[in-house]
């Protein structure tokens, strides 16, 4: 969390309390939370979260994840990898990946600057024996 901060002085952002409260509750949730899970845990109204984790997006504190429910879900970024999202409990489980990803060209397109791996199916706890 401290990281981020400093990343947020170092480029000139100002240091806010709600900046602040949202960092720690993304460094300490278990999992990755909706913006109107973030509002309610920070006591802030969802159209200042949503600009604040914009700007956390676009500076790569915050990792944008998607899964079967109509809303994002936002966890702190911490390098490379894959996500498994079980489509009963929304459980969110992160999947390490080497530093060499073979990325796939198409003729439609001459530069391909990220890529998004997600993977569906049930946990343990949710999966019929």
């Amino acid at each position: 969390m401290e990281g981020a901060i400093a990343k947020l002085k170092n480029k000139g952002y100002r240091i806010t309390l709600a900046r602040k409260a949202l960092l720690r509750t993304l460094y300490e949730a278990a999992t990755p939370l909706t913006i109107p899970e973030l509002a309610a845990r920070t006591d802030s109204n969802e159209v200042s979260v949503y600009r604040n984790i914009e700007l956390f997006t676009i500076e790569n504190l915050v990792e944008i994840i998607h899964t079967t429910d109509s809303l994002p879900r936002y966890a702190l970024s911490h390098g490379h990898h894959h996500h498994i999202v079980c489509t009963d409990c929304k459980r969110i489980v992160h999947v390490p990946c080497g530093p060499e990803v073979t990325i796939p060209t198409h003729n439609d397109f001459l530069l391909i600057t990220d890529h998004e791996v997600t993977y569906y199916g049930l946990c343990n706890k949710c999966c019929p024996s």
